[in-house]
């Protein structure tokens, strides 16, 4: 099984992250079930999606 880390942000949302891949998903390319390693909490950061837009 691959492993997987999960990470709670500022924002309250939380995001399941690939922390390292298994031999078979390296030989397959499917996804396994995620087995959460590790959690993690990252109270100065907002996810992807609300952090504030910048347009260029």
């Amino acid at each position: 099984m691959c492993d997987h880390k999960e990470v709670t942000y500022r924002c309250g949302h939380i995001r399941i992250l690939v922390d390292a891949w298994c031999a078979k998903y390296a030989s397959t390319q499917k996804p396994c079930p995620p087995n959460i390693v590790a959690r993690e909490r990252r109270p100065d950061e907002d996810c992807d999606i609300c952090k504030d837009f910048i347009p260029w």
